[in-house]
């Protein structure tokens, strides 16, 4: 951050710039949500987790182990509240610094 501004990096596979400075405009960043936000969601999202099915943890594992590379990188489901289910994606797409 440098006055207030952070500086955009150009992602992998897919750069913002020719000659990978990032994006070449200041970006702001939002502020942090309010805390009482935060506790509203995790406790509705904790209700309603417990109004749900509950799942046996093999019955969450996928029906074969992966075996293919995870150079790409993997997706997941991570909620089966309704259609279509939430996913994550599993990447390594941004080093650690």
């Amino acid at each position: 951050m440098i006055d207030g501004y952070a500086r955009v990096g150009d992602p992998p596979h897919a750069p913002f710039s020719a000659d990978g400075s990032g994006l070449a405009v200041p970006a702001r960043l939002d502020g942090d949500p309010p805390p009482a936000s935060v506790a509203a969601l995790a406790t509705h999202t904790g209700e309603a987790a417990r109004r749900g099915a509950t799942h046996r943890f093999a019955a969450l594992l996928p029906p074969h182990r992966w075996d293919a590379s995870a150079r790409a990188g993997r997706r997941t489901a991570v909620a089966r509240a309704g259609p279509p289910p939430s996913t994550t994606a599993l990447l390594h797409a941004h080093p650690p610094a």
